[in-house]
């Protein structure tokens, strides 16, 4: 078994409902809040701004996309903790007035050791 699952995250920049902004101290506020958890203890921001384009389901085909600006993170938890992780990613829907939220299980993840690692205390 890995010792850990990992997951991608996508927090849009923008209120889906009212098209305000978000200020980026608040997807910071949220990434630190998130990597500090008991069962993530971490997280990377591994891009800013990034363009993502989405067809609202039921569109006819040609119908331009919904074009958004998200903020993605990377977070590793324990195989047992994934529901945790999306319960907290589905309150983040409400926090960023979101219909969803891209929640990515990218792989697993193992810690390797340095066997000559030796503590400085």
């Amino acid at each position: 078994m890995p010792d850990r699952i990992v997951f991608n995250v996508a927090i849009p920049r923008a209120d889906e409902f009212t098209g305000q902004r978000h200020s980026p101290q608040k997807s910071r506020s949220w990434f630190w809040r998130t990597a500090e958890l008991e069962f993530c203890r971490g997280g990377s921001q591994i891009g800013v701004a990034i363009l993502g384009l989405w067809f609202e389901h039921g569109l006819p085909p040609g119908a331009a996309p919904v074009q958004d600006f998200c903020d993605w993170y990377k977070f590793a938890v324990p195989p047992d903790r994934v529901e945790d992780l999306g319960k907290h990613v589905e309150l983040a829907t409400q926090e960023f007035g979101q219909k969803c939220i891209y929640l990515e299980r990218a792989g697993e993840a193992d810690f390797i050791a340095n066997p000559n690692y030796r503590s400085a205390g």
